[in-house]
């Protein structure tokens, strides 16, 4: 049989050897186990997660290309709920390379097997790229529901694999909690992009359909700027029978105009907007997908779960 890579993980029973900041509760002791230590790897980290995906903790050895078949790490743990699992994810040379789960750390060591990460999969994803970037760290300073996080998980893991993405996202919610996930969170991370970013642009559907700001003006200066996104304000849940041929007007030059490069549209507001928007400007085709759509109040009993 095969040997593969695994930890051994245990509490840590004695004083750390490095210093120990004050919002550190706790070290885990862990051994990353080789059957051969893997040739021309110069740095091995480990990265701990709750299921909630929030960082717990982090730790790093250099090495010079050369090491023993057993690796020892003093990993700081932040506030951790010794109730809920531990994602554990171990990078060698900067990339996530194995995934690993425990549901109970005692004080002896238990051995936690790991998976070969798949360059495909969601947890591959979120190690290399979702929790490196800025809006990752916004989403965690707010106290979303877990469906939430499923919802947003599986939605930009789907757009990194996919070609051609859905154009047209949707955000419902409180006012100003909607605003600032469809900001902060979902246009942050479609913005962070080394190799071409823009200013996040922004539209009110009231404005446009007012006729306070004229549509060609509107195009002509999302031509200039090449956003990669566009926030799009429904203030209102629902509006009267004589607005719905302007609204439709607006969708339908929105549907058929694209300023910049893979230019996303993210519009956001009270939790109803996006079924009154479905409603009255599908025309035979849904202006949202269905994996498109974040509900900030979602209280589904599904939960994001990694085995």
């Amino acid at each position: 049989m095969e040997e593969k890579t695994y930890l051994r993980v245990q509490w840590f029973l004695e004083e750390p050897d490095n210093y120990q900041p004050e919002y550190v509760d706790d070290f885990l002791d862990i051994q990353l186990m080789f059957p051969e230590f893997p040739p021309e790897t110069y740095e091995l980290s480990i990265r701990i997660f709750s299921d909630n995906l929030f960082l717990q903790g982090v730790s790093s050895r250099y090495l010079g290309g050369k090491g023993p078949r057993r690796i020892n790490f003093q990993v700081p743990v932040f506030f951790y709920n010794r109730e809920s699992p531990l994602y554990i994810f171990v990078y060698r040379n900067s990339y996530p390379i194995w995934f690993g789960k425990i549901n109970d750390v005692y004080y002896h060591f238990t051995r936690v097997d790991l998976e070969d990460l798949d360059p495909s999969s969601e947890k591959w994803f979120f190690a290399a790229y979702m929790m490196k970037c800025s809006a990752w760290d916004e989403f965690c300073q707010k106290n979303f529901n877990r469906s939430v996080l499923l919802k947003l998980v599986r939605l930009l893991h789907r757009r990194y694999l996919q070609t051609d993405s859905e154009r047209f996202l949707a955000v419902s919610g409180k006012k100003e909690e909607a605003r600032y996930f469809a900001e902060k969170i979902l246009g942050a991370y479609l913005n962070d992009d080394s190799y071409y970013s823009a200013p996040i642009a922004e539209l009110s559907i009231d404005d446009l359909i007012s006729g306070e700001v004229r549509w060609k003006q509107v195009a002509a200066k999302l031509e200039k700027s090449m956003p990669k996104v566009v926030l799009i304000a429904f203030p209102e849940p629902n509006y009267r029978l004589d607005k719905l041929q302007a609204i439709k007007r607006q969708i339908n030059r929105l549907r058929n105009f694209c300023p910049g490069i893979h230019t996303t549209f993210i519009f956001y507001g009270h939790p109803d907007f996006q079924l009154f928007l479905q409603e009255c400007c599908s025309e035979g085709k849904a202006l949202f997908a269905e994996e498109a759509c974040i509900d900030l109040n979602d209280q589904s009993n599904e939960e994001f779960m990694w085995d």
